[in-house]
């Protein structure tokens, strides 16, 4: 490998930039939060205001003053991935430099898959801060209540004052494909740009996302979960550490680090449908 700067051809490639880029391309889960590059951050506050209490004016009882207050959550990076391999030392410098670039691109993708897994698995999970927000349970999903089942998601964000702009809806491929048959309301006219991130159509009121990182639901026999959200009340930490290498005698370890979080800052933003196909 003579010949060759590591710290120069690192900077050269810009590999962290390059996996951050990929996870942003490749994420879907993205599209369900406000993200954060918090690169080189453990945690932030998210502020918020409460809304004041609008109360009957009469001349006689005159006004009452109240504090007008902030609401924050914590925003923390509680998770890590990482990659760590190593090749052969090679003397062909433009080879290396593809190669680097792929497993830049490569590392992306799969961090932006396990962060998928675990950011949809925060809609689903009650914390002490938060329950989700669900509708009945669906037993056997087909063509003939695919649209009662949505409406009755887009009713209960109305229901708890969620925004009706930017309403998105995560599907499987199975309800996705349910979805696209019914052609009387499925639009998959949406725009080159919604296309490449990820949204394949819009239905009763919502951008429809595919994807194969929706949790698991805990009842046995295919049942799975629908998750109905605005991405203003949820938030997402993305740092992507490092992206590196390092020489030793005879080999080159290429490694990266990814810390990432996620918080449902606004509850009622959010609704969660456990159904199973007809």
């Amino acid at each position: 490998m003579a010949g060759i700067n590591l710290d120069a051809l690192i900077q050269e490639l810009q590999l962290t930039n390059t996996s951050i880029a990929t996870v942003e391309q490749v994420s879907k889960a993205q599209l369900a939060f406000r993200t954060q590059n918090m690169q080189g951050l453990k945690s932030i506050k998210i502020w918020g205001t409460i809304d004041p209490t609008v109360k009957t004016y009469t001349n006689e009882a005159g006004v009452t003053r109240e504090a007008l207050l902030d609401k924050q959550v914590t925003l923390e990076l509680t998770k890590k991935d990482y990659f760590d391999g190593y090749v052969e030392k090679i003397d062909d410098y433009q080879a290396f430099s593809d190669r680097m670039q792929d497993w830049a691109i490569g590392g992306g993708k799969q961090f932006a898959q396990t962060i998928d897994k675990y950011a949809f698995k925060v809609f689903t999970t009650t914390t002490a801060t938060y329950t989700p927000n669900e509708i009945a349970d669906v037993t056997a999903l087909d063509e003939t209540n695919i649209r009662a089942t949505v409406r009755a998601m887009g009713t209960k964000l109305s229901n708890q004052l969620a925004p009706t702009s930017n309403r998105k809806l995560f599907v499987d491929p199975d309800v996705a494909s349910l979805i696209a048959s019914d052609v009387a309301l499925f639009n998959t006219n949406v725009g080159a740009d919604a296309l490449a991130s990820g949204v394949v159509g819009r239905y009763l009121g919502f951008d429809v996302i595919e994807t194969v990182n929706l949790p698991v639901s805990d009842q046995v026999g295919g049942h799975k979960k629908l998750i109905a959200t605005v991405p203003e009340g949820n938030d997402m930490g993305i740092g992507i550490d490092e992206i590196g290498m390092k020489e030793n005698k005879f080999t080159i370890d290429v490694y990266g680090l990814v810390n990432y979080g996620a918080v449902i800052s606004q509850p009622a933003f959010t609704v969660i449908a456990d159904v199973k196909l007809g």
